[in-house]
């Protein structure tokens, strides 16, 4: 098992999707397990298979990309609205204030 704190902290973006694309196939070829921590949602969407979403006052959401990054769980974790996007196949989240909408209060 590999344990990682923030693997691509610091990186530019161009820089953290080759170094997980790396992490990714290292793992698999190695037949190993990665647990990383990631406050990248977009990232964590993108190379995660499984996701654990911490909260406030310990609650927690455990399970797959699409049933634990979901606008209703990301809102209520950071006390934000944040809205969904699919493109090309991959998810994309952003706050929705940038979209124009209301935050919540």
């Amino acid at each position: 098992i590999c344990l990682l704190d923030e693997p691509n902290n610091h990186l530019d973006i161009s820089f953290q999707i080759k170094s997980l694309h790396q992490l990714r196939s290292m793992i698999k070829e190695q037949d190993r397990a990665l647990l990383m921590t990631i406050h990248d949602i977009n990232l964590a969407a993108r190379f995660c298979d499984r996701i654990l979403l911490l909260g406030p006052q310990g609650r927690h959401h455990l399970g797959s990309v699409e049933d634990v990054l979901t606008e209703t769980n990301l809102s209520a974790t950071f006390n934000f609205k944040v809205k969904r996007f699919v493109s090309d196949d991959q998810i994309c989240f952003m706050p929705a204030d940038l979209l124009g909408h209301h935050t919540k209060s």
